[in-house]
């Protein structure tokens, strides 16, 4: 029994991704507590209680069928053993800080297809967000065999939620619909106010891009553009590739929004993707003032996606640009804006001493129409790490 237990508890650390786990073994005459917990080297190390008796007055006896015979007899007087009844209703109370799990922010009369699906694993983890995998309980219903469940973390992020079933919706209306499905992922339900949202395929992170999967990537960004919509939160998390055909699916529309047809730039909120961002957004974090608010507005650019998909393109399809941007960002330093900064220099010494890229991002300054898009796509070809 100890033994099967551990095992399950070993495999609730891993698909959960818990830090630790308890569990309890009980004959009704005693009880003792168990414990997995994740270690920093990723082992796994156990724990065990003493062994607690549960009732006070009880007859020397081992097992649970000698116990009940007793009871059916002239048993005599027994009391709950109160350290161990305290201990026992601890572990049953669900406080989250003994248990070290984070609990769900959804109302119990949501309703969350558990007759058709059951929780398979974590998928992810962000700033507003848990992702898990959710496997078909009958493969025989006609649903997807496999989804996605994205759950806000607080109701603050409902926002985010509610905005990215709006501008999916209008993707999927827009003229050029039937690209829809290369580019986006479905949704097939969501919570109104903003709770969770239901995505029909798992997807694959990508850790690297090729020249092809470099090339699909600007083509949704063109689909955006063309749909007056700009992402905002464009990085290597947010690019990810489908198990059918190896397409690339831009995911994450909570910081997206939609221009007029007339609009060149839009006042907005800084939110999403700063890191890789243009220069000139860069620049206007690094010199924010030391005690400036926190909601601060940036004038952004119909194209501003194309610039944070160009930088995420460069390191992604280069280990060693990729290794010396994460240097600098992990980096502490004493303020945001210096952050900041650092980023700023690191892109444009990169502008600097790469041609090609100087000269994409000269394509991006001037770009005037639709048009430039082929243009971008085929000055990619020419940097350095596809060309190896």
């Amino acid at each position: 029994a100890v033994g099967q237990l551990l095992r399950y508890m070993t495999h609730i650390l891993q698909i959960q991704q818990r830090d630790k786990v308890y569990g309890f073994i009980t004959n009704i005459n005693s009880i003792r507590f168990y414990c997995a917990k994740s270690d920093n080297d990723k082992s796994i190390v156990y724990y065990q209680s003493q062994y607690f008796q549960m009732f006070d007055g009880l007859p020397k006896r081992s097992s649970s069928s000698s116990f009940f015979n007793q009871i059916n007899t002239s048993a005599p007087t027994r009391y709950f053993n109160e350290t161990a009844l305290k201990m026992f209703i601890r572990f049953l109370t669900m406080d989250t800080n003994f248990y070290g799990y984070t609990t769900l922010n959804i109302n119990i009369d949501d309703y969350l297809y558990d007759d058709i699906f059951h929780i398979k694993m974590v998928l992810g983890n962000g700033a507003t967000s848990f992702v898990y995998l959710l496997a078909n309980n009958n493969k025989l219903i006609n649903k997807p065999i496999c989804s996605i469940i994205k759950i806000s973390k607080h109701d603050k992020y409902s926002k985010y939620f509610i905005n990215e079933v709006k501008i999916l919706e209008k993707l999927k209306t827009s003229n050029n619909s039937n690209k829809f499905d290369l580019f986006f992922e479905n949704i097939f339900s969501y919570s109104p106010t903003g709770k969770f949202i239901f995505f029909e395929k798992r997807l694959i992170k990508l850790e690297s891009l090729t020249l092809i999967q470099s090339k699909q990537l600007i083509n949704g960004i063109e689909y955006l553009y063309d749909c007056h919509i700009i992402h905002r939160d464009i990085r290597p998390t947010n690019i990810m590739c489908d198990f059918d055909n190896k397409q690339i699916k831009l995911v994450d529309f909570g910081f997206a929004t939609i221009f007029d047809n007339n609009e060149k730039t839009k006042k907005l909120p800084i939110e999403g993707a700063i890191s890789f961002g243009n220069l000139k957004l860069l620049k206007f974090c690094s010199e924010l003032p030391l005690d400036s608010s926190i909601d601060i507005h940036y004038e952004y650019e119909r194209t501003f996606d194309l610039y944070c998909a160009l930088n995420v393109i460069i390191i992604m399809s280069d280990k060693y640009i990729y290794d010396q941007f994460y240097a600098i960002k992990q980096k502490q330093l004493p303020t945001y804006q210096n952050g900041m900064l650092n980023i700023y220099n690191f892109w444009l010494n990169l502008k600097e001493k790469n041609n090609v890229y100087s000269k994409l991002l000269e394509s991006m300054d001037n770009f005037k129409e639709s048009s430039y898009f082929n243009r971008i796509m085929n000055d990619l070809e020419k940097l350095p790490i596809f060309n190896n």
